[in-house]
């Protein structure tokens, strides 16, 4: 009986001891302090949107957490078609030693935008990492054996800090934080004439040819040479209200022998709306179209000092089309095609406006030349 007794204590005594230990601070058992749990990095794309996700990919990017950026990424190029996208992950994935899905991404780049501005610099980086990977380039030449050194020429080609040091070779790879180029790239598409928002501005030249009936192509009554100034507002990637005013002079010849050579000038202007569509993911060439009303003004003056000057106008619909080369960062050459459909009036009646009066109806095509810088 003692004996039971004894063993009931030292199992009592036993399950106390093991109590009290499992209540001390540290245990693996005690749950943690309010609010102290470590919660995973979740992308609520339905609060971000795809810009705010690929936002939250390159500032983890900068900040150097490549590995957390992945997920950004993954649903960022999950909801957009921003080519850049891609170049960036593979950034990531080659610092973080990931080869092959780098190699993927860099493919698919340079796919999609074969010229961008830093198509050289991913190409080394492609190159270096194909060599690394499988001892062959796609920029080297197509051989049967593998240099015996190609693991040496490449040596350290992705560092530290996740820079190329060396390409196929042996030659050196271009160096820097590569995000710079994303912030480079960042700042080009900003560009009222890229991408962006803002003002623009720049001249324009431009000859037009005004059909009339009684008149043939070759009439220099009816050719007019302009120079003005043209002001834009972008509102985005696509849409862009814009005015122009010049001056415009006709190559007026006609002559008779009472009133002599006729000078034919005046004031040219525009309104409109404009669309452009680019044809690479950095703008560099771009069809634009644009959809305006312009009004013309002439004055006409005799040759002879008897014969008084004559003032008459026009609304003229307008339509054009186009193409405009970015000639640098925030600037750029448009060439255009322009056409309108018009019936000059004198002023003396309101009422004769667009389209009332007693001239002939007038078309006008035109070449266009501008020359454009984002503010």
């Amino acid at each position: 009986m003692r004996k039971i007794q004894a063993a009931s204590l030292v199992a009592a005594a036993l399950g106390l001891a093991s109590g009290v230990a499992g209540a001390q601070p540290g245990s693996s058992t005690a749950p943690p302090p309010h609010g102290k749990k470590q919660q995973p990095f979740v992308l609520q794309k339905e609060r971000l949107g795809s810009s705010g996700m690929s936002d939250a990919a390159r500032a983890r990017m900068r900040a150097g957490d490549c590995q957390g950026a992945l997920d950004a990424f993954d649903e960022a190029i999950d909801h957009s078609i921003d080519p850049t996208l891609r170049r960036d992950r593979g950034l990531c994935h080659e610092k973080l030693g990931h080869a092959y899905p780098a190699i993927d991404d860099y493919r698919a780049y340079l796919t999609a935008v074969p010229d961008a501005p830093d198509a050289d610099d991913i190409r080394s980086r492609l190159a270096a990492l194909e060599e690394q990977t499988t001892g062959k380039s796609s920029r080297s030449e197509p051989s049967d054996q593998a240099p015996a050194d190609s693991a040496a020429s490449v040596k350290g080609s992705v560092g530290a800090e996740g820079e190329a040091s060396a390409t196929p070779g042996g030659k050196p790879a271009p160096r820097g934080d590569p995000m710079d180029t994303v912030e480079h790239d960042n700042v080009l598409l900003a560009s009222p004439l890229r991408g962006g928002k803002g003002w623009s501005l720049g001249p324009f030249l431009a000859a037009h040819k005004w059909f009339v009936s009684g008149t043939s192509f070759d009439d220099a009554d009816t050719w007019a040479e302009m120079a003005g100034i043209v002001v834009r507002y972008s509102f985005g990637p696509t849409w862009t209200v814009f005015g122009e005013a010049g001056f415009q002079k006709f190559n007026s010849t006609s002559s008779t022998t009472n009133v002599g050579l006729t000078s034919v000038s005046g004031l040219t202007s525009q309104l409109g709306l404009e669309g452009r569509f680019p044809f690479d993911g950095d703008y560099r060439n771009q069809l634009v179209a644009a959809l305006g009303l312009g009004f013309d003004h002439v004055v006409s003056t005799p040759g002879a000092a008897t014969s008084g000057s004559y003032s008459s106008g026009a609304l003229i619909p307008r339509a054009r089309i186009g193409w405009r080369h970015m000639i640098a960062g925030s600037s750029a050459m448009d060439l255009s095609l322009d056409g309108g459909l018009g019936k000059f009036a004198t002023y003396d009646n309101p009422s004769d406006f667009p389209f009332g009066g007693p001239g002939p109806e007038s078309l006008v095509l035109g070449l266009d030349l501008a020359f454009l810088w984002g503010l």
